[in-house]
């Protein structure tokens, strides 16, 4: 993760959540994607656990070895999409 995001108070931003709770009942597919870097503050696990209710509709492009989804800028273009399922 960037050094600046770790370097501040908030770097997530007090309306975050919000959006994406807005954004998860609205949707008909949450991509999933973050890789590695949301184990920081445990945000990845966070945002699981806000939309929940929306797992049905999970998708992604695999998991690393951290069984975060993969983030989509190091996946080749063929990479293909799957059900995210994973126990919260």
């Amino acid at each position: 993760i960037p050094f600046d995001l770790k370097s501040v108070k908030d770097p997530v931003g007090k309306e975050n959540d919000q959006y994406l709770l807005n954004e998860a009942n609205n949707a008909d597919t949450i991509f999933l994607g973050w890789g590695n870097h949301a184990s920081f503050l445990d945000k990845g696990k966070e945002v699981l656990i806000l939309i929940e209710p929306h797992a049905k509709k999970f998708i992604c492009l695999g998991l690393t070895n951290s069984y975060e989804p993969k983030h989509p800028l190091y996946q080749r273009k063929d990479a293909v999409f799957e059900s995210f399922v994973q126990s919260f």
